[in-house]
């Protein structure tokens, strides 16, 4: 698979498979979406990225658990 162009549900099963380069490409599509959440939300540079961390290290434990007819990834 090239991840590149796979989209957001493909890169998930792939997660699942312990692809590191999935996460990587979720993390560029997605990182500066989530970071702009997390600041607004926590109002300070290093408590956001800490979250943003958290949130991608998540992602990757409970890849499994990812449902597309529940929601998208971005969402």
């Amino acid at each position: 698979m090239e991840v590149r162009t796979a989209t957001d549900e493909a890169l998930m099963q792939a997660l699942q498979l312990r692809d590191l380069d999935a996460l990587a490409e979720l993390y560029d599509r997605h990182h500066r979406t989530a970071m702009a959440v997390a600041y607004r939300a926590l109002g300070d540079r290093g408590l956001a990225e800490d979250a943003i961390q958290e949130v991608f290290l998540a992602v990757w434990r409970q890849a499994g658990s990812f449902r597309p007819e529940r929601g998208s990834l971005k969402a």
